[in-house]
């Protein structure tokens, strides 16, 4: 049933032209980024050892924040008129009565949307790699062979908990908030944010607030990175909010549901959790990093 769910999902909304156009656009705009960066790398590495650094190797870590907030932006314009869709084709009343709870079926819905707009970064993603590796084998001069390790992180550690944190958040304001308007702004709103954050966060605190490995995993062909402490606990927490959001959502729907009470206290309760542990790992770093500077003062003196 949830995989059912999920899939009609992906059908329903691969019949909008909206969906076509968008998921279009941001495959373009993704292959204009990088044949951009190519560009510049051929034309100016040699002459500025920062374009040097922002080599395609490095792809995933480069541009990888920048297609997780076009790709999440694509999420929130597919999300946040789900029960306006789903009466415009007539399939509100069937779900209604469909023998699943409201969290279920926004859960499964979740999943369909992350799976259709994840698909096309896969793709893209893929491409690039095939392409770099085939113009290194051939000399062909425009590409460069793709470092793994780092694209690995951004498809498993960034794209899908973006995607459903950002995912969970619309639909949830979807059912809070009646102007469709509002909550497009708001969740982009939320974006913003959290890639301001990313580019404003220090070094020290990156792995912990920053939801892509890009600003914390440094990429390096010689001692390669998948995922650290902070990553893991940090999408952790992107998963609690996720989940959160998502009975909260399903709580607040007029569709009959037993122990509303209680969804609303569970979706509380993860809300909270996902708070303290992001609090308690950003404490943690912040220990860590004082210990450090008080043995350079200690080295120093």
């Amino acid at each position: 049933m949830f995989l059912v769910f999920a899939l009609t999902e992906v059908k329903q909304s691969l019949k909008l032209q909206r969906t076509k156009l968008i998921l279009l656009m941001a495959f373009l705009v993704s292959a204009s980024f990088y044949v951009l960066v190519e560009l510049q790398y051929i034309l100016r590495a040699v002459e500025s050892a920062s374009v040097g650094m922002m080599a395609p190797t490095y792809i995933a870590a480069t541009l990888g924040p920048y297609f997780i907030a076009l790709y999440c932006i694509a999420m929130i314009l597919l999300a946040y008129d789900m029960r306006g869709r789903d009466i415009r084709n007539k399939v509100a009343e069937v779900l209604d009565v469909v023998p699943a709870s409201n969290v279920v079926v926004l859960l499964a819905r979740l999943l369909g949307l992350v799976i259709l707009i994840a698909v096309p970064m896969v793709v893209f993603i893929t491409l690039v790699v095939l392409y770099g590796w085939i113009a290194e084998m051939n000399n062909l001069g425009y590409g460069n062979l793709i470092e793994l390790h780092s694209v690995a992180s951004f498809l498993i550690w960034d794209l899908v908990p973006n995607l459903a944190f950002f995912g969970a958040l619309t639909i949830f304001l979807s059912t809070i908030v009646r102007s469709r308007i509002v909550v497009i702004a708001l969740a982009l709103g939320g974006i913003v944010i959290v890639f301001w954050l990313f580019l404003r966060l220090p070094l020290d605190y990156a792995g912990v607030l920053g939801t892509t490995t890009g600003a914390s995993l440094f990429p390096s062909e010689i001692a390669p990175r998948f995922v650290s402490g902070e990553i893991l606990l940090n999408r952790f927490s992107l998963t609690l909010f996720a989940g959160s959001f998502v009975v909260l959502a399903g709580s607040c729907l007029g569709r009959p549901l037993m122990y509303r009470r209680h969804y609303t206290a569970d979706g509380i309760s993860a809300f909270v959790l996902g708070i303290l542990v992001m609090s308690g790992t950003l404490g943690f770093q912040h220990l860590s990093r004082l210990e450090v500077q008080d043995w350079l003062r200690t080295h120093n003196s």
